[in-house]
């Protein structure tokens, strides 16, 4: 069975501080086939965060739908992916990342988030060899759909035309899954 994430929204990052802690909460309410979600965290005084119109002092991060997909027409395909960097030679960017970080960086992301490998370009398109570092690859086990590789998988292309500007997405239309990522993957783009 597959699952299909729908409508998801960006509102606000969830930023902490080296040493802060905060409550986060996944809140999942059943709605006929399929399940809506928010991503909300505890904000004190500070914001405020409406639960059945009443004000509380939570933020709400991203919101969406999740549905099951049970269409065994969806066929997993194999995808050569040597065809796909042939068509993609226009350019070509390697990563090596080093441990500091410079000031006035748009915005600094844990260690997970350094797994772009190599992304290659073409005419409005693009491959990106993604892939964690050996000490977080056992993070697979317990995240299914990793959000680091996600946040790059459908972000890659956007952030590095732009000559590496920063990109962020503020929602995703639809997202089907198939199966759970894997430490190592690609993402095609275009």
């Amino acid at each position: 069975e597959t699952a299909e994430i729908s409508d998801v929204f960006f509102y606000t990052p969830l930023m902490l501080g080296d040493d802060e802690n905060r409550e986060v909460r996944t809140i999942l309410e059943p709605k006929g086939d399929e399940i809506e979600f928010q991503v909300i965290s505890e904000v004190g005084s500070a914001g405020t965060y409406k639960v059945n119109n009443e004000e509380t002092g939570w933020q709400k991060h991203a919101a969406g739908k999740i549905t099951g997909n049970q269409q065994q027409s969806d066929i997993l395909k194999c995808i050569n992916i040597k065809d796909i960097e042939a068509k993609c030679t226009e350019r070509e960017i390697n990563y090596n990342y080093r441990k500091s970080n410079p000031a006035g960086k748009f915005l600094e992301l844990g260690p997970r988030w350094e797994n772009k490998k190599r992304i290659k370009f073409g005419i409005n398109q693009g491959v990106a060899l993604l892939e964690l570092s050996p000490e977080f690859a056992a993070d697979i086990k317990t995240y299914k759909l990793h959000p680091a590789l996600l946040d790059n998988a459908t972000s890659f292309l956007l952030g590095a035309m732009q000559m590496n500007q920063q990109y962020l997405p503020f929602s995703y239309k639809k997202l089907v899954i198939k199966r759970p990522l894997q430490p190592k993957i690609f993402s095609i783009a275009h």
